[in-house]
């Protein structure tokens, strides 16, 4: 699974993706607080070389931490901060 780590409170149920767009370029989640998340589309081979109708073909999971193209067998989630510990 591909993790993007999402800055942020740890705080329980966190921030929840609503949709995933992917073109040449960059994979966008947009989550449910209106936040925007890219990271390159090269940074997953099998999405870099789907076609558009494989790419648009995506899953939110039921507690909206992971976005899923089960053709192309990528899934990318989201990933909680934990708080630092004081030094």
């Amino acid at each position: 699974m591909l993790t993007l780590d999402i800055p942020g409170p740890a705080r329980r149920g966190g921030q929840r993706i609503r949709c995933a767009r992917v073109d040449d370029d960059w994979i966008t989640l947009i989550l449910d607080d209106g936040g925007v998340h890219r990271l390159p589309t090269a940074f997953s081979t099998p999405l870099l070389l789907a076609s558009d109708r494989e790419r648009r073909d995506w899953r939110v999971s039921t507690r909206g931490r992971t976005v899923r193209w089960r053709s192309l067998g990528v899934v990318l989630g989201l990933k909680r901060r934990r708080p630092r510990s004081p030094s």
